[in-house]
């Protein structure tokens, strides 16, 4: 009983250290976070861990220090306030008196109108994103159609200038005076080559671009469903918002084939 006493009354200090009742100093028996104990450890005499070491301290810098903290404080207090924090606290009394004053008026009533108008954002929310999705599925079949006539086209240009260079084979073989009529033959067949790859990669870059604008638009009119929500954005989505019109106008250009 004397040495449960005598532990309990001893103060241990910052690394856990206490005096038993025969006057040695411990770091008593703990349990782990598995459950498992830690057995009492015994501290020789003299050692000081570095957690117990004292920190030195002026008694003048103290009371400097002390002084300047007052200081600051009586700075702060008398600073006259800024007009941006005038504001804000404004704003906030006027938020915590809306508050309260809901809080106090709120009833069976108010709840179902908010649930009304919650009701409402919703239906108008989904009938915007079933009308959007019929326009983008009729987009995206316009321009299947409009990939499968360039590619028809693209076929078209491909057997004319097979012929063409076929034509251009017979004659050079039945011109004279010709050194070589096998390279003039190749020349032309590796020109009409490069023109097909040409016409294709620009058809796959177009419908690479194609892809990025209505990516872009169907994000922004997300934005303009927020907004319109009632959902506050930041400056980059506004500044999204008011380039709508722009990637509207290049997106019909391209399907036009003016671009």
């Amino acid at each position: 009983m004397s040495n449960n006493s005598s532990r309990s009354s001893s103060t241990p200090s910052v690394a856990g250290i206490i005096t038993n009742a025969n006057n040695e100093r411990i770091i008593p028996a703990t349990r782990r976070a598995d459950g498992s104990i830690r057995p009492e450890r015994r501290v020789r005499d003299g050692f000081v861990p570095l957690e117990d070491v004292q920190r030195y301290k002026n008694a003048r810098v103290a009371v400097i220090e002390q002084q300047t903290a007052l200081n600051k404080k009586k700075l702060e207090a008398a600073r006259p306030k800024t007009k941006a924090q005038i504001k804000n606290e404004k704003r906030k009394a006027k938020k915590q008196e809306k508050r309260e004053k809901n809080l106090e008026e709120e009833d069976g009533s108010s709840l179902a109108d908010n649930e009304e108008k919650d009701e409402d954002i919703d239906r108008h929310l989904s009938e915007e994103r079933q009308d959007y999705g019929e326009s983008t599925i009729k987009e995206k079949k316009d321009l299947d159609i409009q990939a499968n006539v360039f590619l028809s086209q693209g076929l078209e240009n491909l057997t004319v200038t097979s012929v063409e260079v076929s034509t251009t084979l017979s004659s050079v073989k039945t011109q004279k005076g010709t050194s070589n009529p096998i390279e003039t033959a190749q020349h032309s067949t590796r020109q009409a080559t490069s023109e097909d790859t040409n016409t294709v990669s620009q058809m796959d870059s177009l419908k690479k671009r194609v892809k990025a604008l209505e990516k872009k638009i169907r994000q922004i009119e997300q934005l303009v469903q927020r907004q319109e929500a009632g959902e506050s954005l930041n400056s980059d989505q506004l500044e999204k918002i008011e380039r709508l019109t722009e990637f509207r106008d290049e997106l019909q250009r391209i399907k036009d084939g003016k671009d």
